[in-house]
């Protein structure tokens, strides 16, 4: 970035320390996702009584429902696939941007703030990093995005530059991070920025050293991302294709210790997978454990006096026992609120959703308070 650019992002501030506050409105949220894309949207792409593409019917609903049970944020995903892919892509077309508009309205009216987080699975950030007109386009959506964003309220809605970060090479990762920031800022000189760190060390998912290793962004009015999902063993639990041998777990229990997987060992056919298990409950995954993991990533953010949150948590509804599930989420919720962070969990419906039902309308009380919030009935 140049020296320019960074003065830009420090004189939004307004004042020092302006991320610091802006952060704040970001203390507990949840992604909302599928509302830009081909995917889960069949509600969403349908039209108005006058013709008019809407957000999708249920937003305004979702916006309400989320803000009474005590949520104060909501971060918008969509697949950012198809809008970098290449330099002559159009990075959003207006049906998407009007849906954006509107969605942003609704959050809004809720008195929710918001994140727009373009994303990209695995295999499509590595591309991105690696190919030029991909990255072209890419570049070309942040500065869209971020100019239609510079008319909205900048204590309230926010544009992170990128999803979660998983790419093993933390000096290429750093350098598209400093890149994607100075994109983000040539569209939008007041806005505050939020940059995710890498989580990939040597092939490996290990978030707090990630942060260790890696290197800051050269402009001020930033906040930095991680995710938390550990152990991955337990929160990723049965879903095939991902982190080892988790498609052929089910039922693992949290807190972990060997009593307790003992009877769940008992189930597993799989050798490896049962290994891995085993392991698991060696590892004295538990409450304890779950705070020295985040007072790592909260020692970062004290040491260099630079706001962090968790943009994603979350643990699969199918796969661990429902009570486990709780457990887990009110033990990372508790650890990450006492050391002052802001966190966004990992989601409204869907894989890891906190909503159920056929219409993804039915709620888990549970979960809401092991979350610190309000069950509430939807209207």
């Amino acid at each position: 970035m140049t020296l320019a650019a960074t003065a830009a992002g420090e004189a939004a501030l307004g004042e020092e320390g302006g991320a610091v506050r802006r952060a704040a409105r970001l203390a507990k949220g949840v992604v909302l996702d599928g509302l830009f894309s081909g995917v889960g949207t069949k509600a969403d792409t349908r039209p108005s009584a006058d013709g008019a593409a809407q957000a999708g019917p249920d937003v305004p609903t979702d916006m309400a429902t989320i803000a009474r049970l005590g949520f104060d944020h909501v971060r918008l995903e969509f697949d950012a696939g198809e809008s970098a892919a290449g330099e002559d892509a159009v990075p959003l077309d207006p049906r998407r941007l009007q849906r954006l508009d509107q969605a942003l309205d609704a959050a809004a009216s809720a008195g929710l703030a918001v994140i727009v987080c373009p994303c990209l699975d695995q295999a499509g950030t590595v591309k991105l990093f690696r190919n030029r007109s991909m990255l072209r386009g890419y570049a070309a959506l942040l500065r869209e995005l971020a100019g239609r964003l510079s008319g909205r309220n900048a204590e309230t809605v926010f544009l992170q530059v990128l999803g979660e970060g998983f790419v093993d090479d933390m000096d290429l990762w750093d350098l598209m991070m400093e890149m994607l920031t100075a994109q983000g800022r040539r569209g939008w000189p007041g806005g505050t920025l939020i940059v995710p760190r890498n989580a990939c060390v040597d092939g490996r998912w290990d978030v707090a050293m990630g942060l260790m290793l890696g290197r800051q962004v050269s402009d001020a009015n930033v906040i930095y991302d991680v995710s938390f999902y550990d152990p991955v063993l337990f929160t990723h639990q049965g879903a095939a294709g991902r982190f080892g041998y988790t498609g052929s777990l089910r039922g693992l229990p949290y807190p972990g210790s060997p009593d307790a997987l003992r009877p769940v060992l008992l189930e597993i056919r799989d050798v490896p997978a049962r290994a891995a298990a085993q392991e698991y409950g060696t590892e004295g995954w538990n409450a304890g454990r779950v705070r020295r993991e985040v007072d790592r990533l909260a020692d970062w953010s004290d040491r260099w006096k630079v706001p962090l949150r968790c943009g994603r948590l979350g643990v699969r509804r199918e796969g661990p026992p429902a009570s486990a599930r709780a457990v887990w989420l009110g033990d990372v919720r508790a650890a990450i609120e006492k050391r002052g962070m802001g966190w966004t969990v990992r989601q409204w419906r869907g894989e890891f959703g906190l909503t159920g039902g056929e219409n993804g309308q039915a709620m888990e009380p549970a979960l809401l308070r092991a979350l610190g919030l309000k069950p509430a009935p939807l209207p």
